[in-house]
C-alpha cells in the first residue's frame, strides 16, 4: 500500500493543470499554434467528449462574450473581435477536426463533498502528525479526535499547533486509497474499500460515447463540418469517431507516417468547401 501514498501524477488527472494541456483560444500565429502542438504529449485516459466539447464551443457564438473580455485583456488579438460568428453567417466556413488515438476511456471524479472545504483531518504544524476529526455523539457540541488509538477533546498537541487540511491540500500529498485506508477507516472502523468507493463516480465509456456523439451531431446541425483522424486505433474507438464524422469521407483511419497526408486532405477539402460557397 506504499504505492498509494502519492498523490495521482498531474497529467493523469481528470482535469489536469499544466502549462502543456492549456487550450490556445483564438490564434492566427502558425508558429506559435506549431509550438504549442509540439508541448503536447499523450498520458492519461481518453476523453474525446470533453475535447470535442471545448472545439465546439470555440465555434459557437455564445462563446463571442468570453472572447470580447479576452481581447480587452489582451490574452486574444483583436483581430478575433466579433468571433465566433453566427453559424449563418455568408462567406464563412466552419470546421472541427477531432483526432484521437483511441477509444473513450472510464473518467473518474472526486464527489463534490471530497472536493473542497474542510476535510476531517488536523495536521500538527511541527511534525506534520494528523488526527481525524469525528463526531462520535452525534451532537453539534461534543467532538473528538483520534490519535494513538485514542479519543480526544482536542487534536494532537492541541489547538496552538494544529491547522486543519483542506480537502485539495489533502489531495495534494496522497491518493484516495490511502485516506480512505489509512486514514478514515485507521480513524473510525469500518471497510475502507467502501469509503473508497463511496469518495468518487466513475463515468463509462459508453456513457462517453454517447456524450461524443451528441455532441458531434449538435455540431453538424448547426452547419459545422466535422472530420476525424483516428491515429493508430487499430479499430478501437472507430465507431464513434466514424459517428462523429460528416461523412464516411470525412473520417481518416491512419497510421502515424499517413498523419500528414490527412491533414493535407482537411485543408484541400476545406479550400474546395470555401470555393463552393
Amino acid at each position: 500500500m506504499a504505492t498509494w501514498s502519492s498523490p495521482p501524477h498531474p497529467d493523469h488527472l481528470t482535469c489536469p493543470t499544466s502549462g502543456n494541456r492549456h487550450i490556445t483560444v483564438m490564434s492566427g500565429d502558425a508558429d506559435v499554434l506549431k509550438d504549442r502542438i509540439d508541448d503536447m504529449w499523450a498520458a492519461g485516459n481518453t476523453s474525446i467528449d470533453i475535447g470535442v466539447k471545448w472545439g465546439l464551443a470555440l465555434l459557437d457564438p455564445s462563446t463571442r462574450p468570453i472572447i470580447t473580455d479576452m481581447i480587452a485583456s489582451g490574452k486574444v488579438p483583436e483581430s478575433f473581435a466579433g468571433r465566433p460568428v453566427d453559424h449563418d453567417e455568408t462567406q464563412v466556413l466552419k470546421a472541427l477536426v477531432v483526432m484521437s488515438d483511441g477509444e473513450n476511456t472510464s473518467q473518474f471524479m472526486l464527489d463534490d463533498d471530497y472536493r473542497s472545504g474542510d476535510s476531517p483531518l488536523f495536521r500538527d504544524k511541527n511534525n506534520g502528525r494528523e488526527s481525524y476529526f469525528f463526531d462520535r455523539s452525534n451532537t453539534n457540541n461534543d467532538y473528538y479526535y483520534y490519535r494513538n488509538d485514542q479519543w480526544r477533546s482536542t487534536p494532537y498537541r492541541n489547538w496552538d499547533r494544529a491547522e486543519r487540511l483542506s480537502w485539495p491540500e489533502v489531495w495534494a500529498s496522497r491518493s484516495l486509497a490511502n485516506f480512505a485506508y489509512y486514514s478514515k477507516s485507521a480513524a473510525i472502523g469500518g471497510n475502507w474499500y467502501a469509503y473508497y468507493l463511496d469518495a468518487y463516480d466513475a463515468v463509462s465509456p459508453s456513457t462517453k460515447n454517447t456524450r461524443t456523439s451528441q455532441i458531434c451531431h449538435q455540431a453538424k446541425d448547426a452547419g459545422i463540418t466535422v472530420y476525424t483522424i483516428g491515429m493508430e486505433t487499430y479499430g478501437q474507438g472507430d465507431i464513434t469517431l466514424a459517428d462523429c464524422a460528416s461523412g464516411s469521407a470525412f473520417f481518416f483511419d491512419v497510421q502515424a507516417v499517413e498523419i500528414s497526408e490527412a491533414f493535407s486532405a482537411i485543408a484541400r477539402d476545406i479550400n474546395r468547401l470555401r470555393l463552393t460557397q
